[in-house]
């Protein structure tokens, strides 16, 4: 939704010819796209590796310092992610494609590497 409103700002500013506000829009709705498409989440042995694009660092979580996962929904519940506690109170988000995968992967590895299972919570931000 925020790249649509990013992507039509940028047209206005250029229909105006305000190239400056045009041009920082632009490398918004750049910079947005380039996280979307290139988001990646692998199970690798004991590791979640997240990888948010090519602008990011790459980061790994071992999969039994997670010790919580809960969904979460902004805006209406336009927007909607899972928010991973793990280690000393660290967050990191993460936005699968396909959520309820995610989850059962997660907890089967969680089960396999620690004996115990994370919780998956709806909750409203």
């Amino acid at each position: 939704m925020g790249l649509v409103v990013f992507l039509i700002m940028a047209g206005y500013f250029f229909w105006q010819r305000q190239v400056l506000p045009a041009l920082f829009m632009s490398l918004i709705v750049v910079a947005v796209s380039e996280r979307v498409l290139h988001s990646a989440y692998t199970f690798d042995g004991d590791e979640l590796i997240i990888n948010k694009g090519r602008f990011v660092r790459q980061r790994r979580i071992r999969v039994d310092e997670i010790t919580n996962c809960r969904r979460m929904r902004t805006t209406f519940g336009l927007v909607h992610y899972l928010l991973l506690e793990y280690g000393a109170g660290h967050l990191e988000t993460v936005e699968p494609a396909m959520e309820e995968e995610f989850i059962k992967e997660l907890n089967k590895r969680l089960r396999t590497s620690t004996g115990r299972q994370s919780t998956a919570n709806d909750e409203n931000a």
